[in-house]
């Protein structure tokens, strides 16, 4: 987005940017919204009775039951979107974590998987991918995988964090 003097934000889109649609309702019913989220459901394999809960930034159990979002943006006439899978570790968690291990698993998903470990709007862990797709079908396969990278991430922050409550010396045994 560019800048403007009144707001900070020009509304106007740049090129390759999508238009951020934050803060704004998306019209869910009868509209692209609606088919894409639609779609997405059918992909998902999920129970009619769940596709109108599916909508924009709403929490939803996911695949393996992990609590997933999905974010919506207008890239001009098209509708965009990109999964966000909320891990259960709180900052409390995080903090007793070695920063350079979380650096390091970061770099790791950027170089790797181009995904990104941030905060939710719950103040747990999130995961999600950089890169906004236009298809239904592309998003049930980052979600997908988005659950694979989740499993994955969640059992090397437990294995640094058992390893970090190991006591600091190791008890010498006298001869």
């Amino acid at each position: 987005m560019r800048s403007n003097a009144g707001n900070g934000v020009d509304p106007g889109e740049t090129a390759g940017e999508p238009q951020s649609t934050v803060g704004v309702d998306l019209p869910v019913r009868g509209g692209r919204v609606e088919r894409f989220f639609g779609e997405l459901a059918m992909h998902l394999g999920l129970d009619q009775n769940m596709v109108l809960p599916l909508s924009p930034s709403q929490p939803f159990s996911g695949p393996d039951g992990m609590i997933c979002r999905i974010e919506t943006q207008h890239e001009g006439a098209q509708l965009v979107a990109r999964p966000q899978l909320v891990l259960p570790l709180d900052n409390e968690e995080i903090g007793r974590l070695p920063v350079p291990r979380v650096l390091s698993l970061q770099r790791a998903l950027l170089s790797q998987l181009g995904w990104l470990l941030g905060e939710s709007s719950e103040g747990l862990l999130q995961l999600s991918p950089l890169r906004w797709t236009r298809e239904a079908q592309e998003v049930a396969m980052e979600l997908d995988l988005g659950s694979a990278v989740g499993r994955i991430v969640l059992t090397m922050l437990a294995e640094q964090q058992d390893a970090c409550e190991v006591p600091a010396s190791v008890p010498r045994y006298s001869h």
